[in-house]
């Protein structure tokens, strides 16, 4: 069985819930759904959930670049993006 790795749409949850995969056991499991908010907030403990929900042993190295990696590149870096509609050439 194939993993898959979800990320942020509430419609997406909702989808899958029709599907029923929130009712398998975790370790039969084959999606994962990842908060946007909960990510932001401890990135490191968002990857660690990932590895152990799939089951995948996280080394100390591992663990070290995802840290440094999270140091390095800090939300809004490079400042805070906005996005507009208008410029994908939508309006309301």
């Amino acid at each position: 069985m194939k993993s898959i790795f979800i990320f942020g749409s509430r419609a997406w949850i909702i989808s899958l819930h029709f599907y029923r995969y929130d009712e398998l056991p975790p370790e039969q499991n084959p999606i994962f759904i990842a908060d946007y908010e909960e990510m932001v907030k401890d990135p490191l403990e968002m990857v660690t959930k990932i590895y152990k929900h799939f089951n995948i042993p996280m080394s100390e190295e591992a663990e070290a670049n995802f840290k440094k990696y999270i140091s390095d590149h800090p939300q809004n870096k490079y400042g805070r993006h906005k996005y507009s509609l208008a410029e994908y050439g939508l309006h309301i």
